[in-house]
Protein backbone atom coordinates (compact mmCIF):
# COMPACT_ATOMS: atom_id res chain seq x y z
CA UNK A 1 0.00 0.00 0.00
CA UNK A 2 1.59 3.38 -1.14
CA UNK A 3 0.53 6.66 0.93
CA UNK A 4 0.75 9.66 -0.48
CA UNK A 5 1.19 12.95 1.25
CA UNK A 6 0.80 16.77 0.45
CA UNK A 7 1.27 19.94 2.69
CA UNK A 8 -1.99 22.08 3.05
CA UNK A 9 -1.38 24.55 0.49
CA UNK A 10 -1.09 21.73 -2.21
CA UNK A 11 -3.92 20.07 -1.46
CA UNK A 12 -6.04 23.81 -1.48
CA UNK A 13 -4.46 24.06 -4.67
CA UNK A 14 -5.95 20.87 -6.00
CA UNK A 15 -9.33 21.29 -4.43
CA UNK A 16 -9.55 24.37 -5.99
CA UNK A 17 -8.54 23.06 -9.45
CA UNK A 18 -11.09 19.99 -8.77
CA UNK A 19 -13.96 22.29 -7.97
CA UNK A 20 -13.52 25.01 -10.52
CA UNK A 21 -13.31 22.83 -13.22
CA UNK A 22 -16.69 20.87 -12.11
CA UNK A 23 -18.91 21.25 -14.57
CA UNK A 24 -21.42 23.92 -14.17
CA UNK A 25 -20.00 25.59 -11.43
CA UNK A 26 -19.27 29.19 -12.71
CA UNK A 27 -23.34 29.34 -13.96
CA UNK A 28 -24.06 28.54 -9.86
CA UNK A 29 -22.63 31.65 -9.09
CA UNK A 30 -24.15 33.96 -11.10
CA UNK A 31 -28.03 35.48 -10.66
CA UNK A 32 -29.16 36.60 -13.68
CA UNK A 33 -32.20 39.24 -13.12
CA UNK A 34 -34.20 41.70 -14.40
CA UNK A 35 -34.19 40.08 -17.91
CA UNK A 36 -35.91 41.56 -21.20
CA UNK A 37 -35.97 42.27 -24.89
CA UNK A 38 -37.15 45.39 -26.21
CA UNK A 39 -40.42 44.71 -28.64
CA UNK A 40 -39.61 46.01 -32.35
CA UNK A 41 -41.92 46.23 -35.15
CA UNK A 42 -42.65 42.56 -37.39
CA UNK A 43 -40.54 43.72 -39.96
CA UNK A 44 -37.36 44.25 -37.99
CA UNK A 45 -34.50 42.62 -37.93
CA UNK A 46 -32.94 43.33 -34.98
CA UNK A 47 -33.42 44.24 -31.43
CA UNK A 48 -31.75 44.77 -28.14
CA UNK A 49 -31.75 42.58 -24.70
CA UNK A 50 -31.09 44.10 -20.72
CA UNK A 51 -30.29 42.02 -17.75
CA UNK A 52 -28.35 42.34 -14.77
CA UNK A 53 -25.48 40.01 -13.83
CA UNK A 54 -24.60 38.77 -10.48
CA UNK A 55 -21.65 37.00 -9.25
CA UNK A 56 -22.54 36.04 -6.10
CA UNK A 57 -19.17 33.37 -6.29
CA UNK A 58 -15.76 33.72 -4.58
CA UNK A 59 -14.10 32.99 -8.02
CA UNK A 60 -14.09 35.68 -11.24
CA UNK A 61 -16.69 34.60 -14.13
CA UNK A 62 -16.54 35.76 -17.35
CA UNK A 63 -18.79 35.92 -20.07
CA UNK A 64 -17.45 34.71 -23.50
CA UNK A 65 -20.70 35.17 -26.46
CA UNK A 66 -24.22 34.96 -26.14
CA UNK A 67 -26.48 33.05 -28.36
CA UNK A 68 -30.45 32.81 -29.14
CA UNK A 69 -32.44 30.38 -30.85
CA UNK A 70 -34.72 32.76 -32.28
CA UNK A 71 -31.91 34.80 -34.06
CA UNK A 72 -28.44 33.87 -36.02
CA UNK A 73 -26.07 36.36 -34.11
CA UNK A 74 -26.16 38.02 -30.34
CA UNK A 75 -22.97 40.26 -29.73
CA UNK A 76 -22.33 42.08 -26.10
CA UNK A 77 -22.26 46.19 -27.00
CA UNK A 78 -21.18 49.12 -24.99
CA UNK A 79 -21.70 52.83 -25.60
CA UNK A 80 -19.17 55.18 -25.46
CA UNK A 81 -18.26 58.86 -26.84
CA UNK A 82 -16.16 58.82 -30.27
CA UNK A 83 -13.84 61.65 -31.00
CA UNK A 84 -16.51 64.08 -31.76
CA UNK A 85 -18.30 63.73 -28.31
CA UNK A 86 -21.32 61.11 -30.14
CA UNK A 87 -21.99 58.13 -28.44
CA UNK A 88 -21.59 55.11 -30.50
CA UNK A 89 -21.80 51.10 -30.09
CA UNK A 90 -18.71 49.12 -29.20
CA UNK A 91 -18.64 45.78 -29.68
CA UNK A 92 -17.39 43.92 -26.48
CA UNK A 93 -15.62 40.41 -26.56
CA UNK A 94 -15.90 39.24 -22.97
CA UNK A 95 -17.28 40.62 -19.71
CA UNK A 96 -15.52 39.41 -16.28
CA UNK A 97 -17.90 39.93 -12.86
CA UNK A 98 -15.65 39.65 -10.05
CA UNK A 99 -17.51 38.33 -6.87
CA UNK A 100 -19.75 39.95 -5.01
CA UNK A 101 -20.25 42.21 -7.72
CA UNK A 102 -22.83 43.22 -10.88
CA UNK A 103 -23.10 44.23 -14.30
CA UNK A 104 -25.93 45.65 -15.32
CA UNK A 105 -26.63 45.68 -19.15
CA UNK A 106 -29.58 48.40 -19.63
CA UNK A 107 -30.82 51.20 -22.34
CA UNK A 108 -27.98 53.20 -23.24
CA UNK A 109 -24.98 51.77 -21.83
CA UNK A 110 -23.77 48.21 -21.87
CA UNK A 111 -26.56 45.75 -24.03
CA UNK A 112 -27.21 42.91 -26.24
CA UNK A 113 -27.46 43.43 -29.85
CA UNK A 114 -29.93 40.45 -31.46
CA UNK A 115 -29.88 40.44 -35.09
CA UNK A 116 -30.89 37.99 -37.82
CA UNK A 117 -34.42 37.44 -35.82
CA UNK A 118 -36.04 34.26 -37.99
CA UNK A 119 -39.08 35.54 -36.35
CA UNK A 120 -39.49 38.87 -34.46
CA UNK A 121 -40.71 37.77 -30.81
CA UNK A 122 -44.49 39.83 -29.76
CA UNK A 123 -44.33 41.69 -26.27
CA UNK A 124 -45.37 39.75 -23.51
CA UNK A 125 -43.60 36.22 -25.25
CA UNK A 126 -40.85 34.92 -23.51
CA UNK A 127 -37.80 34.03 -25.49
CA UNK A 128 -34.67 32.24 -24.38
CA UNK A 129 -30.63 33.88 -24.52
CA UNK A 130 -27.45 31.88 -23.50
CA UNK A 131 -25.06 33.26 -21.72
CA UNK A 132 -21.43 31.38 -22.64
CA UNK A 133 -19.04 31.32 -20.10
CA UNK A 134 -15.05 31.39 -20.00
CA UNK A 135 -14.46 27.13 -19.21
CA UNK A 136 -17.41 25.89 -21.26
CA UNK A 137 -20.13 26.37 -18.74
CA UNK A 138 -23.56 27.94 -19.96
CA UNK A 139 -26.21 30.20 -18.80
CA UNK A 140 -29.30 30.18 -20.28
CA UNK A 141 -32.56 32.40 -18.81
CA UNK A 142 -35.87 33.42 -20.17
CA UNK A 143 -36.02 36.81 -21.10
CA UNK A 144 -39.37 39.32 -21.11
CA UNK A 145 -40.51 41.27 -24.16
CA UNK A 146 -41.49 44.27 -23.78
CA UNK A 147 -41.88 47.66 -24.99
CA UNK A 148 -39.80 49.78 -22.61
CA UNK A 149 -37.95 49.35 -18.99
CA UNK A 150 -39.71 48.17 -16.37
Amino acid sequence: MRVLFCNVPTLKRLLAIVVLSAPGLAAAQLQLTDAWVRAVPPVSSGTAGYFVLQNNGTEPVTVTGVSASFAHHVMMHSMARNDDGLRQMQHVDDVTVAPGEEIAFVPGGMHLMIMGMDAVPSPGERVEICLQLKGGDQLCHDFEVRREQP
